[in-house]
């Protein structure tokens, strides 16, 4: 005997299903085969969840083989689901919006259909790396920057395994309000990568901070001049670099009067200053050193 609630149209189980929580919807679609076939083939019609932030644990988060996420609701309230199957996570995802906050512990490429399934990402606008735990270079992550539409902070932790170019992944963000790169890395960042983050920036979408003191630097002195000099900033912002290729003295005369060098004692920086780059708006620049350019 079919349950009475089975007999209504796929359209009225489809919108009940999608008011369930995961652990309820998962308990109705295993009850017969009817309620699993409307659940697996009509979740992609079901109303997206929405979140406002999710992080997603894998590696050395795993308990067996289970996949851990602590997401956060609009509300506030945080809740810690595990689950022992990739089926189950990936048809849970694909019942999410997020639309603020994505963090992701020891990300893997072999992952990203976890994350580009439907719209789950492509209202995030803050995303954060950690714990990369297998060489991978820069393109391996561009998937993710892909689907991220509204993109304009990222954040980078323990990312020494990454390979490339850092205008790579910046290249794809919508602006950068925030870029941030913690901890050693061999992304680089270089004259381009300026240009692009300058070419993003208007009084609507201004830059903030530009985080990557350790980073390779292939950043010439012309190029980071012109850059502090077109880009649109907020006040008080800021821009660590590892290295710069041309001398303190060029860059001191590039805008005196309007610098005032700082002074810090056990510093990671060589060069600490102020800038006033526009009206009312005075930026912090820090270089942990300056090269000298070869000459030809």
């Amino acid at each position: 005997m079919t349950f009475p609630l089975l007999n209504l149209p796929n359209e009225l189980l489809v919108k009940i299903f999608g008011l369930l929580e995961f652990d309820d919807f998962i308990s109705m679609k295993s009850t017969c085969k009817v309620a699993k076939n409307v659940a697996e083939k009509n979740v992609k019609f079901m109303p997206k969840k929405e979140k406002d932030s999710m992080r997603i644990y894998f590696g050395f988060r795993r308990i067996g083989n289970c996949l851990t996420i602590v997401e956060t609701c609009l509300d506030g309230k945080k809740k810690t689901l595990t689950f022992g199957s990739d089926e189950n996570l990936m048809l849970y995802l694909s019942n999410l919006k997020i639309i603020n906050r994505f963090f992701i512990d020891a990300y893997n490429p072999s992952f990203i259909s976890h994350f580009t399934i439907g719209s789950l990402i492509e209202n995030v606008e803050i995303l954060n790396l950690s714990n990369i735990k297998i060489p991978m270079s820069a393109t391996e992550i561009l998937p993710l920057f892909k689907a991220c539409k509204k993109l304009n902070h990222f954040c980078l932790e323990s990312g020494s395994l990454i390979n490339g170019k850092l205008l790579t992944l910046v290249d794809q963000m919508n602006y950068c309000y925030s870029v941030r790169c913690h901890g050693e890395s061999n992304l680089e960042i270089d004259n381009e990568c300026l240009q692009i983050i300058s070419s993003k920036s208007t009084e609507l979408t201004p830059v903030l901070q530009i985080f990557v003191p350790e980073i390779p630097s292939s950043i010439t002195l012309t190029a980071l001049v012109e850059f502090l000099r077109s880009t649109i900033f907020l006040q008080n912002s800021s821009i660590s670099l590892s290295r710069v290729i041309g001398t303190r003295h060029e860059l001191i005369s590039s805008f005196f009067p309007l610098i005032r060098l700082l002074h810090f004692e056990a510093t990671l920086y060589d060069f600490e200053a102020m800038i006033s780059v526009s009206e009312d708006v005075y930026i912090r620049l820090n270089i942990c050193n300056f090269q000298a350019p070869v000459l030809d």
